[in-house]
Parts: C-alpha cells; structure tokens; sequence
C-alpha cells in the first residue's frame, strides 16, 4: 500500500499536561510545513495520559484525517518533524527522544529474553549514526500513525463512548493505548500500543536523525546538576 496521496489530512494530536501559553504559536509553526485545509489541531489536557491519546485518536477519525501526528508538550522536536516523518512513507514512525529518569535513555525499545521491551543503551544509539531504525517499541511523544492502523486495531480493543465537551457530541473512542502489567512489569501505554500493532504485522520504525529535546527542572546540588523529572505545578 502506498501512504503518499495529495491533499492529507494531518491530525497534530497535542498532549498538553496543563495550560500552554503559546499554542497559536504552534499552530502557525505546523500551519507553515503543510497548506493550512489540511491541518487539524487537537489537544486535550486529561490527566490519564492513556486516555488522553484514545480521545485525540478518536478525535482524528471522527475528522477523517489520514494521519495522526503525536507530539508531547515537553517533547521539542526539530522544525521539519513532520515533513521528514511523512517523507519515510512509512505506518508507524517517530523522531527520538531521551527518557528524563533512570539513566536518560532513549525511548526506543527492543524485546528481551523475558519479552518485556528495554531501550537501547545510548552507546548503541551513538553507533547508529542517523539511521532509520526497526525498533519493538517507541515511546509516543513525537509519533507518527496512518489512521489505518487505527482502523484495523479498532475490532481487537475495547469501545467506549465520552461526551465531547467541544462538541456536546458522545464521542466514540477505543482503548489502542491501555496501561498493563506483563509479568510483574508495568508496561506504559505506547509500549502496550506498540505491541498491539506488531501484532498485526506492522513494522515500527524511528529516525534517529530526528533528536527531539525533552523538558525538565533541573536541581543544583553538591555543586552539580542533578536532573529530576518535571512535576507538573511544582518547582524545584
């Protein structure tokens, strides 16, 4: 199947985590990469980071976009993200990014002999230069999905309605992102959605060209920075 047509309906899915200040900005930013009919911006400020992406994901085919783009409020992607991701003319692609905990490594994952996915060291990631990458799993702060493959996970996961408080509308939506616990672990919602589409045959695939910041507070402590997650309405 080719996934370059004329005239794509893009989904610029927002997960903002609280107020943004500067989101007309934004607007104008992806507004500048593609012809203005053939964006929409959805943004949605749920607490449940799962659910969050459901709703914009159903939000996106209500609209008939073609395809969804996910971009994390404290994600900072390059100025042609979305430009060099559609370019791969690929299902499921993401730019690069770095966890803000436990060593900061990238959110890029691979299998391992349990079958619970770990991410590449960044030795690895360092060798790779800028290639593009087939990964078992990504984190889903700067992704992109063709809405097919939403619509062909639709009959393997669970429907359920919310009001849309936009529209006063119920908005039908579906659990492609889902909290589990695989064999003692917790599995974090992109990791759960990653599994599900390899599931149906999908290759997952990242730019490791494409290097994205990732927002934090950062502690002064005994004389050297110490980085410590961001708490949304508390400083450090």
């Amino acid at each position: 199947m080719s996934w370059e047509k004329k005239n794509l309906q893009l989904a610029i899915a927002l997960l903002l985590g609280g107020d943004f200040l500067y989101k007309d900005m934004l607007r104008v930013a992806f507004g500048l990469q593609k012809p203005a009919s053939t964006l929409f911006l959805f943004e949605t400020k749920k607490p449940d980071v799962a659910l969050s992406r459901n709703i914009l994901a159903a939000q996106a085919l209500r609209e008939k976009a073609e395809w969804i783009f996910y971009l994390d409020m404290d994600v900072v992607p390059p100025l042609n993200v979305i430009s060099r991701l559609l370019l791969h003319n690929l299902p499921i692609v993401s730019g690069l990014y770095w966890r803000r905990y436990e060593d900061l490594l990238p959110c890029v994952y691979r299998v391992n002999e349990k079958g619970i996915p770990e991410p590449y060291k960044n030795e690895e990631i360092a060798l790779m230069g800028s290639m593009l990458l087939e990964v078992e799993a990504v984190g889903a702060g700067c992704l992109l999905i063709h809405s097919s493959v939403f619509e062909k996970l639709k009959p393997t996961v669970e429907q359920f309605d919310l009001l849309d408080p936009a529209t006063k509308e119920v908005l039908t939506c579906w659990k492609f992102f889902e909290y589990i616990v695989h064999s003692n672990v917790n599995l974090s919602e992109d990791i759960v959605l990653a599994s599900r589409v390899n599931g149906l045959g999908y290759k997952i695939f990242c730019d490791l060209g494409l290097k994205c910041g990732h927002l934090t507070s950062v502690m002064v402590k005994d004389g050297i920075f110490k980085q410590t997650p961001l708490t949304t309405g508390q400083e450090v």
